[in-house]
């Protein structure tokens, strides 16, 4: 039984956004549809005595399944909104930093930096490809173009939260590959890497801390003159194989990561540990094929997560 008193119309959009957070997909997509077509709740507010936020409700729990459908809606209302208290938190960050849920996302506590859902990973993909970012890219892009021309050595991109994808053109990668020794990318939204980033084999320093990386490339071996990497506070789960052959390096940090390949025995142990690990496996005759993928076909139920874990 509800009971609704003084502005009706308020109490009741606030009990909709409140059923909204707690319940099953279709209840939730529903509610979120009442709440968006009459204006019932103010979608701009923060978390307060009023209930869970849209930014709380997407930083907080496991993978949902109705997360989807509501962040493409938000999106399309021009979300992240922010204001007062969170605004001081999260200016004009990126949209997919808060679906990543990385674990210095400032102000939200339950956040720790978990592997990220494959669902999560594509929707963030998705709000980059629809312009999450945009404009951040796009600068990222013009700076390493003028970086690029003036011939520096030390290239540091803005560190606003903002960017989402680096886009290498082919006019700085002869900069790329033959001046450019250190690289800062750090405090940003970025979540993969370019390919055509491992091929700037001149780098000694590399800093991606504080990003939402998913993952590291193979390619990462490419950059043997690395003598300096930081990854700390991403959401990578392996290491790749080939950081063994990175054996100048002497200041590796890669804590407040979801790690659990090689394990954080190996890992919290230092560069020398993990190279020494991926060394062991290879001679062990356990080398990891990066091309290397299998179907595994069978009835519901039969055994095939069990089988592949």
């Amino acid at each position: 039984k509800i009971a609704f008193v003084e502005n009706h119309e308020h109490v009741f959009g606030l009990f909709a956004y409140i059923v909204l957070v707690g319940t099953c997909i279709h209840v939730n997509e529903k509610c979120f549809e009442l709440i968006t077509s009459s204006n019932l709740f103010d979608l701009s507010s923060q978390a307060t005595w009023k209930g869970n936020s849209p930014f709380s409700m997407l930083c907080e729990g496991d993978y949902n399944t109705s997360r989807n459908y509501m962040v493409r809606a938000l999106w399309r209302l021009g979300y992240p909104k922010l204001v007062n208290y969170y605004a001081n938190y999260f200016p004009d960050m990126a949209f997919s930093i808060f679906v990543a849920k990385p674990s210095n996302l400032y102000g939200v506590g339950s956040v720790i930096g978990e592997p990220v859902h494959l669902d999560d990973q594509k929707l963030c993909r998705l709000l980059r490809d629809n312009g999450d970012g945009e404009e951040a890219n796009k600068t990222l892009t013009e700076q390493l173009i003028k970086a690029s021309n003036k011939e520096v050595t030390q290239f540091q991109s803005d560190s606003g939260r903002r960017i989402t994808h680096v886009q290498i053109p082919k006019s700085v990668f002869n900069w790329g590959c033959s001046f450019l020794k250190e690289l800062f990318l750090c405090h940003n939204g970025i979540f993969e890497l370019p390919d055509e980033l491992f091929d700037f084999t001149s780098l000694t320093h590399l800093d991606l801390s504080f990003n939402c990386l998913f993952g590291l490339s193979h390619k990462l071996g490419n950059l043997t003159n690395l003598e300096c990497l930081n990854i700390n506070t991403n959401l990578i789960t392996e290491l790749p194989d080939t950081i063994e052959k990175l054996e100048q390096i002497t200041d590796f940090d890669c804590f407040e990561n979801p790690i659990i390949k090689p394990p954080s025995a190996v890992w919290s142990g230092g560069i020398v540990a993990v190279r020494n690990f991926f060394k062991d496996m290879r001679e062990s005759g356990t080398e990891i094929n990066t091309d290397l993928k299998v179907l595994v076909l069978g009835l519901s139920e039969a055994g095939k997560t069990s089988l592949i874990n």
